[in-house]
């Protein structure tokens, strides 16, 4: 399209500008207004100023249609979940767990506690007394018809090593038997020997108190 009025270019310049789907000049390529447009008019001040970008606003989305049956089976499962019983349940099987949870804990707690410190000494007390042993003759008498020896224990109170008499606390008697012209039975005779100190039976020393039948 050509038009000296519209465009006053000149006609030496290539048409190398032409602009698709718009009126242009032939000459110049220059865009020609149309019937229904209406040329830009930039003032004169910002000619140089490139024009921003309209900003795109998003449209809102459109909401999905549900069907009756969606519908319905939302409705039920809400109802479900909010219902009375349904919240007993669910606060019964809470509660469980909640002492099951508690006991555990109590009883690692217990297995943790430290033990007890040791409690003060007692009292230190008297000292043990040792026991002694006193073996004597016994003459023919009330004890032992046809004598025999009397075996005497107690503890040594003055810690002298000897038992006194006044120390004796038990005696006992190994009579001899009575002497007889006949008889089958063997007599019974007592043999004492002296421990000396030392001994693995009796490390401070004492009596050998042996019995047996005179065969």
């Amino acid at each position: 399209m050509s038009d000296e009025k519209q465009c006053t270019c000149q006609p030496s310049i290539p048409h190398l500008n032409m602009q698709t789907r718009t009126w242009s000049c032939q000459s110049c390529g220059k865009a020609l207004p149309t019937r229904g447009q209406v040329p830009p008019q930039r003032p004169l001040d910002l000619s140089g100023v490139p024009t921003p970008p309209k900003e795109e606003v998003p449209a809102p989305p459109k909401g999905e249609k549900k069907s009756i049956k969606e519908s319905a089976q939302a409705s039920r499962a809400v109802a479900m979940a909010t219902a009375p019983t349904r919240r007993i349940a669910v606060a019964f099987v809470l509660l469980i767990c909640l002492l099951m949870s508690a006991t555990a804990m109590l009883w690692s707690l217990r297995d943790l506690n430290p033990p007890a410190e040791t409690g003060d000494d007692g009292d230190i007390g008297d000292e043990g007394l040792t026991t002694l042993l006193l073996v004597q003759e016994e003459l023919p008498g009330l004890n032992c018809s046809n004598g025999g020896h009397a075996i005497m224990t107690g503890l040594d109170g003055n810690r002298d090593g000897a038992l006194h008499l006044d120390e004796v606390q038990k005696t006992s008697f190994i009579c001899n038997g009575v002497n007889s012209e006949e008889t089958d039975v063997n007599s019974a005779l007592t043999k004492l020997e002296v421990i000396t100190e030392g001994n693995s039976t009796c490390v401070m020393g004492g009596l050998l108190v042996m019995t047996g039948l005179d065969l």
